[in-house]
């Protein structure tokens, strides 16, 4: 055989044909619409992945209850009050070391999704804002990313 000739794959009925032109191939299927198709598909099941984790953690409270009393508790009071990027801030100083710990263990559930799902970091965050806003208490501070301060 010589080098210019193309490898041959027999097929059911024994037909054979070059490799790189199996019509079944699935890179000879795969057109530019289909792979961002694909692409899009891996995006929603991403996002999926993602919702799910947040409904199992918040309906977990992210921890055990009287913390999240706690935590609750400084928000109502306005000590604490919530980022646009689903991190905790303390409006007071007395609050510093709750929100110290509060954010070390959303920045580990937020990595830990974002690795699982291929998302960056803070778009996961960003989305664990969203529900964290849903279900903190009457009063809660928010800081919206145009740093404007609201109340819940």
């Amino acid at each position: 055989m010589r080098s210019s000739d193309k490898t041959t794959v027999s097929r059911p009925g024994g037909r054979g044909a070059p490799c790189d032109s199996l019509p079944d191939s699935p890179s000879s299927r795969t057109t530019g619409q289909q792979h961002m198709t694909d692409k899009t598909l891996t995006g929603r099941r991403a996002f999926l992945s993602l919702l799910t984790a947040l409904a199992l953690l918040t309906a977990g409270g992210m921890g055990h209850s009287a913390y999240a009393a706690s935590l609750d508790d400084l928000r109502k009071q306005g000590a604490v009050g919530e980022r646009f990027d689903g991190l905790a801030v303390a409006r007071q100083g007395s609050a510093k070391d709750v929100v110290k710990d509060v954010n070390a263990k959303r920045s580990k559930i937020y990595q830990r999704e974002a690795k699982k799902t291929g998302a960056d970091v803070t778009a996961v965050g960003t989305i664990f804002a969203k529900q964290i806003m849903k279900k903190a208490p009457k009063g809660t501070w928010f800081l919206n990313a145009d740093g404007d301060w609201v109340q819940k």
